[in-house]
Protein backbone atom coordinates (compact mmCIF):
# COMPACT_ATOMS: atom_id res chain seq x y z
CA UNK A 1 0.00 0.00 0.00
CA UNK A 2 1.21 3.81 -1.27
CA UNK A 3 0.36 5.78 1.63
CA UNK A 4 2.79 8.81 -0.13
CA UNK A 5 1.42 12.17 -0.13
CA UNK A 6 1.74 11.77 -3.88
CA UNK A 7 -0.24 8.79 -3.98
CA UNK A 8 -2.81 10.88 -1.74
CA UNK A 9 -2.78 13.85 -4.38
CA UNK A 10 -2.83 11.53 -7.17
CA UNK A 11 -6.13 10.07 -5.52
CA UNK A 12 -7.91 13.05 -4.81
CA UNK A 13 -7.17 14.22 -8.54
CA UNK A 14 -8.80 10.69 -9.72
CA UNK A 15 -11.94 11.26 -7.69
CA UNK A 16 -12.54 14.89 -8.39
CA UNK A 17 -12.20 13.93 -12.44
CA UNK A 18 -14.11 10.72 -12.67
CA UNK A 19 -16.38 10.89 -14.65
CA UNK A 20 -15.74 13.46 -16.96
CA UNK A 21 -13.74 14.11 -19.61
CA UNK A 22 -10.44 14.21 -17.91
CA UNK A 23 -10.84 11.31 -16.22
CA UNK A 24 -7.72 9.53 -14.65
CA UNK A 25 -7.70 6.10 -16.31
CA UNK A 26 -5.49 5.17 -13.52
CA UNK A 27 -7.85 6.29 -10.36
CA UNK A 28 -10.71 4.75 -8.41
CA UNK A 29 -13.09 2.82 -10.00
CA UNK A 30 -14.27 3.57 -13.80
CA UNK A 31 -14.76 6.62 -15.45
CA UNK A 32 -17.90 6.98 -17.20
CA UNK A 33 -18.32 9.22 -20.63
CA UNK A 34 -20.56 11.54 -21.49
CA UNK A 35 -22.10 12.94 -24.60
CA UNK A 36 -20.19 14.82 -26.53
CA UNK A 37 -22.64 17.19 -26.34
CA UNK A 38 -20.88 18.77 -22.25
CA UNK A 39 -18.39 20.63 -22.48
CA UNK A 40 -17.00 19.00 -19.25
CA UNK A 41 -19.40 16.78 -16.76
CA UNK A 42 -22.27 18.98 -15.21
CA UNK A 43 -20.36 19.73 -11.60
CA UNK A 44 -17.24 17.86 -12.05
CA UNK A 45 -14.03 19.27 -12.43
CA UNK A 46 -11.25 19.97 -15.40
CA UNK A 47 -7.77 18.84 -15.19
CA UNK A 48 -5.67 22.39 -15.20
CA UNK A 49 -1.90 22.87 -15.93
CA UNK A 50 0.11 24.60 -12.95
CA UNK A 51 1.48 27.08 -15.43
CA UNK A 52 -2.75 28.49 -16.50
CA UNK A 53 -2.30 29.68 -12.31
CA UNK A 54 -1.80 33.44 -12.88
CA UNK A 55 0.43 33.95 -9.60
CA UNK A 56 0.18 37.60 -9.51
CA UNK A 57 -3.70 37.93 -9.68
CA UNK A 58 -3.64 34.03 -7.54
CA UNK A 59 -6.21 32.88 -10.04
CA UNK A 60 -6.67 31.15 -13.15
CA UNK A 61 -8.18 33.42 -15.44
CA UNK A 62 -9.41 30.78 -17.94
CA UNK A 63 -12.16 29.43 -15.63
CA UNK A 64 -13.20 32.84 -14.23
CA UNK A 65 -13.93 34.46 -17.89
CA UNK A 66 -15.80 31.20 -19.47
CA UNK A 67 -18.24 31.54 -15.71
CA UNK A 68 -18.64 35.04 -17.03
CA UNK A 69 -18.86 34.19 -20.31
CA UNK A 70 -21.87 31.25 -19.79
CA UNK A 71 -23.57 32.79 -16.86
CA UNK A 72 -23.73 36.89 -17.85
CA UNK A 73 -23.29 37.58 -21.52
CA UNK A 74 -25.16 40.60 -21.89
CA UNK A 75 -23.42 41.92 -18.66
CA UNK A 76 -20.32 40.77 -20.19
CA UNK A 77 -20.85 42.73 -24.05
CA UNK A 78 -22.24 46.20 -21.88
CA UNK A 79 -18.28 45.51 -19.55
CA UNK A 80 -16.40 45.50 -23.01
CA UNK A 81 -18.39 48.42 -24.79
CA UNK A 82 -17.26 49.85 -21.35
CA UNK A 83 -13.74 49.30 -21.28
CA UNK A 84 -13.21 47.86 -24.67
CA UNK A 85 -9.58 45.98 -25.22
CA UNK A 86 -9.10 46.29 -21.40
CA UNK A 87 -11.96 44.82 -20.40
CA UNK A 88 -10.69 41.14 -19.88
CA UNK A 89 -7.63 42.36 -17.54
CA UNK A 90 -9.34 45.08 -16.01
CA UNK A 91 -12.33 42.47 -14.85
CA UNK A 92 -9.49 40.41 -13.64
CA UNK A 93 -7.05 42.86 -11.91
CA UNK A 94 -10.45 43.92 -10.01
CA UNK A 95 -11.83 40.69 -9.25
CA UNK A 96 -8.46 39.64 -8.09
CA UNK A 97 -8.33 42.90 -5.49
CA UNK A 98 -11.63 42.02 -4.00
CA UNK A 99 -11.07 38.80 -3.20
CA UNK A 100 -8.08 39.57 -1.71
CA UNK A 101 -10.01 42.52 0.17
CA UNK A 102 -13.37 40.44 0.98
CA UNK A 103 -12.69 36.71 0.75
CA UNK A 104 -13.78 35.02 -2.50
CA UNK A 105 -17.23 33.56 -0.80
CA UNK A 106 -17.95 37.64 -0.40
CA UNK A 107 -16.82 38.54 -3.84
CA UNK A 108 -19.26 35.58 -5.52
CA UNK A 109 -22.53 36.48 -3.05
CA UNK A 110 -22.91 39.77 -5.15
CA UNK A 111 -23.72 43.08 -3.13
CA UNK A 112 -25.95 46.12 -4.90
CA UNK A 113 -26.54 46.33 -8.45
CA UNK A 114 -25.05 48.89 -10.43
CA UNK A 115 -25.49 51.01 -13.55
CA UNK A 116 -28.84 49.14 -13.77
CA UNK A 117 -27.71 45.80 -14.15
CA UNK A 118 -28.27 42.98 -12.21
CA UNK A 119 -26.96 42.69 -8.53
CA UNK A 120 -25.53 39.14 -9.61
CA UNK A 121 -23.56 40.59 -11.97
CA UNK A 122 -19.57 41.67 -13.43
CA UNK A 123 -20.22 45.29 -13.43
CA UNK A 124 -20.45 45.36 -9.01
CA UNK A 125 -16.67 44.83 -9.30
CA UNK A 126 -16.22 48.31 -11.18
CA UNK A 127 -18.16 50.05 -7.95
Amino acid sequence: MDISEKNLEATIEAVLLAGGPDGYPGGAGAVAEFPETFDYAPGGYRKRKPENYDRALCLDPGPVLDFIYATQPKEWEKFKKQHGSDAKDRLLKRLSSEIHKRGTLDVFRGISGDRGISRDSIQQLTV
